[in-house]
């Protein structure tokens, strides 16, 4: 039996793993498939991955990319998620009538330095055209981290996806003030290039089975009624998660996505401009 380790943020768009987790067909294979969750997110995961802590990985499409960039032992496999990630832009409740273009202080939370949290803060400077200087980065780990940064009001900012944070925000915890999207698709499985050096055919079937529970759960006639289930979500917001989210059902990458998140991160000096990087410097074909 080969064991493989997958992780992810504890989000919706996970639902077809856990299917295919749940389903037993990559037992049948010879195939031991467990999930972990890691709320912190993607500087967490890509450092699991390039540990081999994890062997796969759900993860933010610009955060790997960096990581890979920065000499991390991953691959990118497929696109996962291929709808944008809409990003809710928090603030407090004490902050519910401020606009974004008129924040003065703008303390930041973010879970790592590196990961998507970080990386949406410069696209929401540049769409305020905020100098990058202005912004003030405070470590949160994690969307709990972020929650008592805020009510001790040591941060003004916090980007989370949408519909995670949508629980607080119903509760009057914290208020959505924007929403942001990527620009881009938003996740991708990624694997250690360890594990796929040494289990390459393993690591097929398992996107293969995941494929097969995309397919499965898009064209579901009831998906709304799983996620609203599986993830506390009002039967609204289920909803509209539901027919905004499209996942991957092949081997297909967006290598165009992956140069337009490299050229965003050196014009915002975020990775160095010294040497040429490309696309194909970050995939594995699998296909």
């Amino acid at each position: 039996m080969t064991n493989l380790k997958i992780g992810g943020v504890p989000e919706y768009f996970n639902l077809p793993i856990h299917h295919a987790i749940a389903s037993k067909q990559l037992v049948s294979k010879n195939i031991e498939l467990k999930w972990q969750a890691v709320p912190e997110g993607t500087g967490a995961l890509s450092q699991l991955l390039h540990t081999g802590e994890l062997d796969l990985a759900v993860i933010l499409l610009e955060g790997v990319t960096k990581s890979i960039l920065e000499g991390n032992h991953i691959r990118i496999l497929k696109n996962y998620v291929e709808s944008p990630l809409k990003w809710g832009v928090h603030s407090t409740i004490n902050n519910a009538e401020i606009l974004p273009e008129t924040m003065h202080s703008r303390r930041v939370a973010i879970s790592r330095f590196g990961s998507g949290s970080h990386m949406m803060s410069y696209l929401l400077a540049e769409k305020y055209q905020w100098s990058p200087e202005s912004l003030d980065f405070v470590v949160v780990n994690n969307l709990d981290g972020a929650r008592a940064a805020f009510a001790r009001q040591e941060v003004d900012l916090f980007l989370w996806e949408k519909y995670t944070t949508h629980p607080y925000v119903e509760a009057g915890e914290i208020s959505r003030i924007d929403v942001l999207e990527t620009p881009w698709p938003c996740f991708v499985l990624a694997a250690n290039t360890a594990t796929l050096q040494n289990h390459g055919d393993e690591v097929r079937e398992v996107l293969q089975t995941i494929n097969s529970h995309c397919h499965h759960l898009q064209t579901s006639a009831n998906l709304a009624e799983q996620i609203m289930k599986a993830y506390d979500l009002s039967p609204q917001h289920a909803q509209r998660a539901a027919e905004e989210v499209r996942w991957s059902t092949d081997f297909g990458i967006d290598a165009q996505a992956i140069e337009k998140v490299v050229n965003t991160y050196q014009d915002l000096q975020i990775i160095s401009t010294e040497e040429p990087h490309s696309a194909a410097s970050v995939i594995e074909q699998m296909a």
